[in-house]
């Protein structure tokens, strides 16, 4: 009430109600109503305790109710010389205007630095809210010290396949982390939103006002991931991809957030929200090429046609090429051609061939061939190295000469797309 005062003072307009009636001697005027609207009276709190022959504020609720009927009620307060001093004679003194006037256009970057500012306020109000944001990424990169050996990397002791899923995981848990963060906000505001959105809001600043603590968000959520999985596998690209790696989860990170958004916007409430919010991470774990691969997906057109839309594809494509665990495979030329025609390669161009042929257990980078135990049989050795090679090929070859710049535009379409759906929906819906 202090604070409608002080609004009051500096010149706005404020019309409230309540049963609080403590505080009501603070305001200009009051309204009493009996039963079915009936007006009782109006004008300054102090009279009325004299109108109503009371001494408290309560004691009026208890007198209209039972000593007169709603319609006397009325006709009492008619007849008496508080309606003519403060409906009559102020409704005169109204000034007479021939025109509506005009709506005040709404400052757009005002109310933007109004609702970040808002939205920064209740986050660091609701501590539980805040420190599930905050510790969610954590918590989940924590796990890669529970689930992997640093050394899954390793030629001499690592393993291609778990090293592959390493980095599906980590995709995963950036756009688990982010979708589960994002998914209340608009769902839990959707009649505020709809209130202010009556009366003046804007529709970008309210997005981009939930965008940008979706940005921020994305950026710490994605720093921590990257560190994490550095810190507990050791990866060979790391050392010159480390930039590019950051920014492929921060694109996971923050388009996973627009698509909590965008759940959080087409929910009916927020208690269904997070079941909608698990439909969706299911599809981007399943289309996302990490357990199914996405060269198996060829055969059918219409889960192709859906993996092209998961952030978990283009993200999870790209930490397999910039963590350079098949790099020697997809330079080698050798295996670069089809089975038929490496056995047809001629001896010479053969031997200049890193991971084929006997060459594959000096010169060649690639998780596990160390653990190949060798036998004085060379063919036979070599048939392990080549088979071991191949069954991640079946699955991921075109993962391996993955052009990392490409995806990354795809991911940026894809979350432009997204922002767009989110702004129609709230459109709509506003």
């Amino acid at each position: 009430m202090s604070m409608l005062r002080s609004l009051s003072d500096a010149g706005s307009t404020v019309v409230l109600i309540t049963h609080a009636t403590k505080n009501v001697a603070i305001a200009d005027q009051v309204v009493f109503l009996a039963k079915g609207g009936r007006l009782a009276y109006v004008g300054p709190p102090k009279l009325a305790l004299d109108y109503f022959q009371v001494q408290d504020f309560d004691a009026i609720y208890h007198k209209v109710e039972h000593q007169l009927s709603p319609q006397q009620w009325e006709e009492r307060f008619k007849s008496s010389g508080y309606y003519k001093k403060f409906i009559s004679e102020r409704l005169l003194s109204l000034p007479q205007q021939n025109q509506a006037p005009a709506p005040v256009k709404p400052n757009l970057r005002q109310q933007l630095v109004v609702l970040c500012q808002r939205n920064l306020s209740i986050l660091l109000k609701n501590k539980l809210s805040l420190a599930l944001m905050l510790l969610g990424a954590p918590i989940l990169g924590s796990l890669n010290f529970v689930l992997w050996k640093p050394d899954l990397f390793s030629t001499k002791t690592g393993n291609a396949g778990q090293a592959i899923s390493t980095l599906f995981v980590v995709v995963v848990m950036a756009i688990m982390s982010g979708s589960l963060a994002t998914m209340p906000e608009i769902a839990k505001e959707r009649p505020i939103y709809k209130r202010e959105r009556s009366v003046g809001l804007g529709l970008s600043p309210y997005l981009i006002s939930k965008l940008v603590v979706a940005f921020v968000l994305a950026m710490y959520q994605s720093a921590v991931l990257l560190y994490l999985m550095l810190a507990a596998v050791e990866i060979p690209g790391a050392d010159t991809n480390t930039g590019a790696m950051y920014f492929t989860l921060f694109l996971a990170s923050f388009g996973s957030m627009v698509l909590g958004l965008i759940v959080s916007a087409i929910a009916p409430n927020p208690s269904v929200a997070p079941l909608m919010i698990l439909i969706v991470l299911v599809f981007q774990i399943v289309f996302g090429g990490g357990i199914q691969p996405t060269e198996n997906l060829n055969t059918n057109p219409n889960a192709k046609a859906v993996s092209e839309l998961m952030l978990s594809k283009y993200s999870f494509e790209n930490l397999v090429s910039l963590s350079r665990m098949g790099a020697d495979v997809a330079d080698d030329f050798c295996w670069q051609k089809g089975e038929s025609r490496r056995k047809k390669l001629p001896a010479l161009l053969i031997a200049q061939c890193n991971c084929y042929n006997k060459n594959v257990f000096t010169k060649c980078d690639f998780p596990g061939l160390g653990k190949i135990k060798r036998t004085s049989s060379l063919n036979n050795d070599l048939l392990k190295a080549n088979l071991l090679i191949q069954s991640i090929l079946d699955g991921y070859e075109r993962v391996l000469y993955n052009d990392v710049s490409r995806n990354n535009w795809n991911l940026i379409y894809l979350i432009g797309g997204m922002i767009w759906i989110l702004f129609m929906i709230l459109f709509l819906k506003g």
